[in-house]
């Protein structure tokens, strides 16, 4: 053995705390290399599409809807046309053991407000679209 690993080491001073530099927004916010830059803001129409497909599977029980026309109104607000598929209530009248659902096509207009809340709905024929 040498001598040096016989003698006792000088105790070593702890790590002095470095200050940190300020970071930007900008840079605070940048995605991670790799990874995807984060999800944006949704579009309003986006937004006008969710809130009358919720509205129609929540109140009109559709278990299929598709979004046919979406425009604004000119007030702020948005006219929305939709094919739903909806259970049959005539079929259902019957009072017939079934063993499937039985889905009628239906067309709908719904108003919303610039809030996005409904306003109102109709149900309109296909030749009126």
């Amino acid at each position: 053995m040498t001598e040096d690993a016989k003698l006792p080491k000088a105790p070593q001073e702890p790590d002095k705390v470095k200050p940190r530099k300020a970071v930007s927004a900008r840079a605070s916010k940048a995605p991670a290399p790799g990874l995807p830059p984060p999800a944006a803001p949704l579009s309003k129409i986006v937004q006008v599409r969710d809130a009358v497909r919720k509205f129609l599977i929540a109140e009109l029980q559709a278990r299929e809807v598709r979004i046919t026309k979406l425009a604004p109104d000119g007030e702020g607000g948005w006219e929305v046309e939709a094919d739903l598929l909806v259970l049959d209530l005539a079929v259902k009248r019957l009072g017939l053991p079934l063993t499937q659902e039985i889905l009628e096509q239906q067309f709908c207009l719904v108003q919303l407000g610039p809030d996005l809340t409904v306003l109102s709905y109709e149900f309109i024929e296909p030749e009126d679209r």
